[in-house]
């Protein structure tokens, strides 16, 4: 008998100590997962960055052998618009956000993505219709935006480009009508920024412009001929030593009525070009512009245009 209630104390004794061990036990405190110090562009001055939820309320994570770490995916119904990706999870990095991570259904207009992530899976973005923001910590080892990463966010109105991305997958900002500005950082090896657009390393490849930094142009941009219409539109320059345009590089860029292309061009992307061109005007020869590989669908944005050679005109029919 006293062998049992001498059992019976010790499963007491254990049951007390586990209680009050769990009770004791600091919940998990999402703020002091992630150094909240951003690269560009600045967090809101707000005091509070609105997480008041454990991440595993507005994330779900999967493993990923091929990068030896978690990605991340938003749970469907997550009620918050800022959100901070945690860097770990079961004590393991959290390295990827996945292929269709944030969709449709996502309400995030502001996300922070940690130092640990490498790669920005395949439409990790697609369809984010109320992003605006994303930013990057300031030591991020991000390596990797995949195809159409950020691919139809209509307000996302700027994106900065950490140093150690050296692969950036076509169409990865296409069809994005807001975006203002594409940053990156000086010490990128592969990729730049000029005038606000982006760039390979060296120049010689066009990615993307931003589609209203047209907004921004000076007003001597716009010449006094400039009408199209009666409406006074602007023109662009692709700078000299550009030997390739990439796909959709302004097919958003609706504000543009005249491109200006030099003779080192030697490829054009598909659907590069924007629905209010009119006129490209061209440093060449009619026989250098037909010269040049265009994809079968690299003007389908447009309407009707004019393609002006140095010796004679292309019209789109032709």
């Amino acid at each position: 008998m006293k062998r049992c209630v001498y059992i019976i104390l010790i499963l007491v004794s254990v049951l007390l100590l586990a209680s009050c061990s769990a009770a004791t036990s600091p919940a998990p405190n999402y703020k002091d997962e992630v150094t909240m110090t951003p690269m560009a562009p600045s967090l809101p001055d707000n005091g509070d960055y609105g997480i008041t939820a454990s991440p595993y309320d507005i994330f779900k994570f999967e493993w990923n052998e091929k990068y030896q770490g978690y990605f991340v995916y938003e749970n469907e119904g997550n009620p918050y618009d800022y959100v901070v990706i945690p860097e770990t999870y079961n004590g393991k990095a959290v390295v990827g956000i996945g292929q269709y991570a944030f969709g449709a259904y996502s309400k995030v207009k502001i996300v922070v993505i940690p130092n640990s992530v490498t790669v920005i899976e395949f439409q990790a973005f697609n369809y984010c219709d109320y992003l605006e923001s994303v930013t990057f910590l300031n030591e991020s080892r991000l390596e990797i935006i995949k195809e159409n990463a950020f691919y139809n966010c209509k307000r996302l109105n700027s994106i900065f480009i950490p140093k150690k991305v050296k692969m950036i997958g076509s169409r990865a900002f296409s069809t994005c009508p807001a975006l203002e500005k594409i940053e990156v950082d000086e010490n990128n090896a592969y990729y730049s920024d000029i005038d606000g657009n982006l760039y390979s390393k060296d120049g010689k490849l066009l990615i993307c412009i931003a589609p209203t930094f047209m907004d921004e142009l000076p007003s001597e941009s716009l010449k006094p001929d400039d009408n199209i219409g009666n409406i006074s539109v602007p023109e662009i320059t692709v700078p000299e030593g550009v030997v390739a345009i990439a796909d959709g590089a302004f097919r958003d860029c609706e504000g543009i009525g005249r491109i200006y292309i030099p003779t080192s061009v030697k490829s054009i992307g598909s659907t590069v070009i924007g629905p209010n061109v009119t006129e490209i005007v061209f440093a060449g020869t009619t026989e250098e512009w037909n010269a040049i590989k265009k994809e079968t669908k690299w003007d389908e944005k447009a309407q009707d245009y004019v393609v002006i050679c140095t010796n004679g005109t292309i019209t789109k029919a032709e």
